[in-house]
């Protein structure tokens, strides 16, 4: 039973996942076509404006409604698609491959590319002439679903805040229970906002249905309100579940440890930080060499005579007692030597 709930809960992390996805891919998508419709759908044009900003630096008026600014704004789209082309062929020049593309194909894919890009604008200018006055609403309903959606998620993965330095410090026979509570408050906190939620989406459906469609609408779009709400229930409801599996889990003593690492370093690099903190680095030089250090005897006691010669001030030289050879003395000791030798013998 127990290892059939971890595959549903797996197949639910999994359809979040993808949904979440496809999601931010909609609203990246829909928000980039509202902002290139509402640039090629002005009059104004930005690179015409930018250009009778910098001639005006110079000295040079293009005010509106003269012949030369009526040239400008002619040749202004031949400058946008010659800019285009370049970057198009500076793109393909520069992309990383084994053989690079020679510069007339390069150029050849930039002017088709943005022959191409040019006319799909067009006809999304066409097609929509009032543009996608949606689409930040549409945004916006994507937005809530990716939040409630993604706690859950992070419900899942064991990823919400929590006070680590403290679980650190609990005795060990006490980290059950004290995770047992925790799941349990936080997984009623969501069961109350859960029940409040669907009582939200209550209220809009039935403000839907009594308008008859007419009422209970997002801003701008034609989509009811409690089907954009329905997120706050469904994403709560989800972690109550998931929040109760882990206070029974808890309760039998298996507590789910939260790795810091996780969703940062890949796997590779995850063992080979665990085996560099369990590594015990051991010293080159063996213990049993290395001996106490002892205090110093004391120093031998004084003859009679080295006391008399230390309290009169003479200085007493030392004999060596280190025996050695027999040797020449530097200028003139061989000679000395050798006589000294002779008469000896």
């Amino acid at each position: 039973m127990v290892e059939q709930l971890k595959r549903v809960n797996q197949l639910i992390y999994r359809a979040e996942r993808a949904f979440i996805v496809v999601a931010l891919l909609a609203m990246a998508i829909v928000v980039f076509l509202d902002v290139v419709h509402r640039a090629f759908a002005s009059d104004d044009s930005k690179v015409l404006g930018a250009f009778v900003k910098v001639v005006g630096w110079f000295g040079v008026a293009l005010e509106p409604g003269t012949s030369g600014h009526a040239r400008a704004a002619a040749a202004m789209p031949w400058v946008g698609f010659a800019i285009l082309s370049g970057l198009g062929w500076f793109g393909v020049r520069t992309a990383t491959r084994a053989n690079p593309v020679g510069h007339g194909l390069a150029a050849a894919l930039g002017v088709g590319g943005t022959v191409v890009a040019y006319g799909l604008v067009q006809l999304l200018v066409r097609l929509m002439p009032n543009g996608l006055i949606w689409s930040q609403e549409f945004a916006l309903v994507l937005t809530l679903w990716v939040g409630f959606l993604g706690a859950s998620m992070a419900t899942y993965e064991n990823k919400h805040l929590k006070v680590e330095a403290l679980q650190r410090h609990i005795p060990p026979g006490l980290r059950r229970w004290v995770a047992f509570a925790s799941a349990a408050m936080t997984a009623a906190v969501c069961f109350a906002l859960m029940y409040l939620a669907l009582r939200y989406v209550r209220f809009n459906y039935e403000q839907y249905v009594q308008s008859q469609g007419q009422g209970g609408l997002v801003q701008g779009m034609s989509l009811p309100k409690y089907i954009a709400f329905l997120a706050l229930p469904l994403g709560f409801g989800i972690m109550t579940l998931r929040f109760g599996g882990a206070a029974v889990a808890a309760l039998q003593g298996r507590i789910e440890e939260s790795d810091p690492l996780a969703g940062l370093v890949d796997d590779a690099t995850r063992q080979a930080v665990k085996a560099a903190t369990e590594v015990r680095i051991e010293a080159d030089i063996p213990t049993e060499a290395i001996r106490p250090i002892r205090e110093q005897p004391a120093p031998p006691p004084r003859s009679e005579p080295a006391a008399r010669a230390a309290r009169s001030g003479e200085v007493v030289v030392a004999q060596s007692e280190v025996v050695t050879d027999r040797h020449a003395v530097a200028e003139g000791g061989e000679g000395r030597s050798d006589e000294s030798e002779r008469g000896e013998s």
